[in-house]
């Protein structure tokens, strides 16, 4: 029989859009031995979904991208070169790019691409809940070391209906490799969190699933701040289990 855990993790503070992800997949680091994760690409890939989860849905709230862009910290933990969101009219998009080195030779460059459009297609240069319909927002990142390369790609589109309460649901790909051979893929399917009292709250419905060499991973949204995550060891088939509920009323 899997052996199970259930485990609860309480905030106080409201979580970005897939932040969950972030727990989903540092937790393997302590459960798994490092041969399975020897590149550490499955904690680059999370920590590239937990940064986006909230940018895109920032410029939107915040309508200035030069303030929202501002406000957009990154997450690693190091002294970084970034590019604040700049309009490229070429591409009719947001560009922002951030560098990282390190004097051990470590490099990582993330390039983020955010498209905004109305209900009729078009771009848009200042959006808005009320004028935004669609958002399609891309990240790909490059890590470097001693000869080695990761890349990490993620494409999340999302649809913005606005209401009585405002919903936004995303739909995306996740893919991962390690000097070219492929070392993850993942989907986004129908994550859906609501604009309410001003602010973005916890998913409350969708899922997202990661395959990687030796592990599979599903976090599934319950509502009411809860959160399911399955992470399933393919050698034995066994499943650890984690509750995860975040308190953002």
């Amino acid at each position: 029989m899997p052996s199970k855990e259930a485990c609860m993790f309480r905030f106080t503070r409201i979580m970005t859009d897939l932040s969950v992800i972030a727990v989903t997949l540092w937790l393997p680091g302590c459960l798994f031995s490092p041969r399975d994760r020897a590149d550490n690409t499955a904690e680059f890939l999370s920590q590239e979904i937990a940064n986006m989860g909230g940018t895109g849905a920032a410029l939107i709230s915040g309508g200035a991208p030069a303030k929202a862009a501002a406000a957009m910290a990154d997450t690693f933990r190091a002294d970084l070169v970034i590019h604040p969101f700049a309009w490229d009219s070429i591409g009719e998009c947001f560009i922002r790019s951030a560098t990282y080195t390190t004097s051990e030779g470590y490099e990582r460059v993330r390039i983020d691409t955010i498209i905004f459009k109305d209900a009729g297609g078009l771009s848009l240069r200042h959006p808005t809940i009320a004028t935004v319909a669609t958002v399609q927002h891309i990240r790909s990142v490059t890590h470097q070391k001693g000869g080695n390369q990761a890349n990490v790609r993620i494409v999340i589109n999302g649809v913005l209906t606005v209401a009585a309460e405002t919903t936004y649901v995303k739909n995306g790909t996740i893919s991962g490799t390690y000097n070219d051979e492929t070392f993850a893929t993942g989907t986004i399917t129908n994550v859906t969190r609501h604009y309410t009292s001003g602010s973005w709250r916890f998913p409350d419905a969708g899922s997202i699933v990661g395959e990687f060499p030796k592990f599979t991973y599903e976090v599934n949204f319950l509502g009411a701040g809860d959160a399911r995550v399955d992470i399933t060891t393919k050698s034995t088939g066994n499943v650890r289990e984690l509750t995860i509920h975040v308190d953002d009323r």
